[in-house]
């Protein structure tokens, strides 16, 4: 009997080991972003979601092409519920008040105690989209 006493225990501690550093009853520990609004002269808006802990810390990072914007602020988009959002401003202080048209943007976003739990890029630019009216010969 003692002997199964035993066995239970070290199964549970395995089962806990396993589970330390996700946030409860979620498993793995993800971050996902969901989407960019952009109103020029406005806002920057970048929202998402993680099975993370409650309070968790997401940071993120805009790159134009491949270098990261020296004006996105570095401030903690906390995880409330399973969702997260930073909303940045823009034509104010040192934030442009739109994006240019012709660059590629990336968002990254991590969790910030473990770099290792990150979204996947975001992608995205502002050009529009190509003309349906066939071109004139």
């Amino acid at each position: 009997m003692r002997a199964r006493q035993v066995w239970i225990v070290i199964a549970l501690l395995a089962a806990l080991a396993a589970c330390e550093g996700s946030a409860p009853g979620t498993g793995a520990r993800s971050i996902t972003t969901r989407k960019v609004r952009i109103t020029p002269n406005q806002a920057i808006t970048v929202s998402g979601e993680g099975r993370l802990a409650e309070g968790d810390c997401v940071r993120t990072e805009l790159l134009a092409g491949q270098t990261p914007v020296a004006w996105w602020p570095a401030d903690c988009a906390t995880l409330k519920g399973s969702t997260w959002e930073v909303i940045v401003p823009l034509g104010q202080s040192e934030t442009p008040g739109a994006l240019a048209t012709d660059t590629e943007y990336t968002i990254r976003a991590w969790l910030e105690a473990d770099s290792q739990v990150q979204s996947e890029p975001f992608v995205f630019d502002l050009a529009p989209p190509p003309s349906d009216t066939p071109s004139s010969r």
